[in-house]
């Protein structure tokens, strides 16, 4: 291979830097311990760091998506989900209930005595009865959890629901 220009390093010859300003140039990040408040703060320019601090520097108003920038590293932690949650609900609403009735009466998870259906949402797979959606059938469910309104619902409609859980608000 032939190289059909001349090396730009030819021109520094007896030259520290190449024009690069001082020895360190032209290298990266890492020179500077890091981009932004990485690392510097705890080394060379922790003095610095000090004096803005007591001076009030800077002094804009830090909110949930610009943290206090003289918060340095990781604070605090996160639960982990399966912790946090330790037994899953799952939910239905009154709505897919009215709907999904008649399949789970032919499936034999719930019965039907003359116009009003019985169900065990427990044996279904559902923990809490929600409010969201019509109910137009008689309906008496027995349920492990269940919201005011969703029992106001089926009691409108003329059913009735069996809640293992009392709710700690009461509707005033």
């Amino acid at each position: 291979m032939t190289r059909k220009f001349k090396k730009d390093s030819r021109k520094y010859r007896g030259h520290r830097t190449h024009g690069y300003g001082n020895c360190q140039g032209r290298r990266k990040a890492g020179r500077k311990g890091g981009h932004g408040l990485t690392a510097g703060w705890k080394k060379y320019k922790k003095a610095t760091y000090l004096k803005q601090k007591s001076l009030g520097f800077p002094n804009e108003k830090y909110g949930k998506n610009r943290p206090s920038p003289w918060i340095h590293g990781k604070h605090g932690f996160k639960r982990p989900q399966k912790i946090r949650r330790i037994q899953k609900v799952n939910a239905i609403n009154i709505g897919n209930l009215d709907a999904k009735i008649d399949k789970w009466v032919e499936e034999g998870m719930a019965e039907k005595s003359g116009s009003t259906y019985t169900v065990n949402l427990d044996k279904v797979g559902f923990q809490k009865l929600l409010a969201r959606g019509n109910v137009n059938k008689k309906i008496n469910v027995k349920v492990k959890r269940a919201s005011i309104y969703a029992v106001e619902e089926i009691e409108n409609a003329g059913g009735s629901v069996d809640v293992q859980v009392q709710n700690y608000k009461e509707r005033s």
